[in-house]
């Protein structure tokens, strides 16, 4: 996993590219685009859109671990400090979870 990179895009879909061989290795749609950019912590993969949902994927597989459903469209980035996971969302809430 050190050698992947994680792209949202516009399509809706997060990526997972090889960054040695440019390769993708795996997508994950959403309902919605992708705007902020995915964040990898312990193994899991982070990433909001803005259908209003916060994704969590296993950042080797792709996999949906779990999604947290917020009331308007998250377009920024996530942080995790911590172990706590934090995001905005467009309903003006700021939301904190355990990772």
């Amino acid at each position: 996993m050190d050698n992947y990179v994680y792209i949202g895009s516009a399509d809706g879909c997060i990526y997972c590219i090889d960054a040695g061989t440019s390769k993708e290795i795996w997508n994950y749609k959403t309902a919605h685009q992708v705007s902020g950019s995915p964040v990898a912590y312990k193994g899991h993969l982070y990433c909001g859109s803005a259908d209003g949902n916060l994704y969590c994927l296993d950042a080797k597989s792709g996999h949906l671990k779990w999604k947290f459903t917020t009331g308007g469209p998250i377009t920024g980035t996530p942080i995790v400090y911590n172990d706590v996971l934090y995001i905005g969302s467009s309903d003006r809430m700021v939301y904190a979870l355990l990772t």
